[in-house]
């Protein structure tokens, strides 16, 4: 008798055993949920700021800016903003289009001549279908730019410029597309 009641008993262990392990996976899958909606969380308020202006953005007063050299995109951008322009970079040329039909009103579209997906010059006349009157900056770098830059002209580039181009020559560039001209006190700085 005294073995069907330890019988008993190892029984009950197990099933104390199971109950605990069913409540820990539980808590850890709680935990789990809790972690990642505290992560999108944390990554919503990063981007809200971001997002926020390419939702509802003053007309006019974004650009777009797509290359495949994520720093060059950067450094394009870091003038704009001094300018007063947002720059939006995008990963790919699809990308481009989406935005520049999402956004309408768009200040100035600056494409790099290679970009991720699609070609610069068919980038170029896409873009300039979708709005005639878009400025529109090419840049081109590396071997020969000048004939493609050329080549982005005759496809509906207002402007071009070669790498490397200064602070300066960037700025003249989007002011002669833009016909938006910035007092040069305000660019002391290099």
């Amino acid at each position: 008798m005294t073995s069907l009641s330890n019988h008993d008993h190892d029984d009950d262990g197990l099933e104390l055993r199971d109950i605990i392990r069913a409540d820990l996976h539980a808590l850890q899958d709680d935990l789990a949920d809790d972690l990642a909606d505290d992560l999108a969380d944390d990554l919503s308020d990063e981007l809200s700021d971001e997002l926020n202006w390419c939702a509802h953005p003053a007309p006019g007063s974004v650009a777009i800016i797509a290359g495949e050299d994520r720093a060059s995109c950067q450094g394009v951008r870091a003038v704009l903003n001094e300018m007063g322009i947002d720059g939006l970079i995008v990963e790919d040329g699809h990308d481009a289009l989406l935005y520049l039909q999402r956004l309408g009103t768009v200040a100035l579209f600056v494409t790099d001549l290679i970009v991720p997906g699609k070609d610069g010059l068919a980038l170029i006349m896409e873009a300039k279908t979708l709005d005639p009157e878009l400025p529109v900056l090419a840049l081109a770098g590396g071997s020969n730019p000048e004939l493609r830059l050329h080549s982005a002209r005759v496809r509906g580039a207002d402007h071009a410029l070669a790498r490397p181009f200064s602070r300066n020559d960037l700025i003249a560039a989007v002011e002669l597309i833009t016909g938006e001209v910035t007092s040069d006190s305000e660019f002391t700085s290099a």
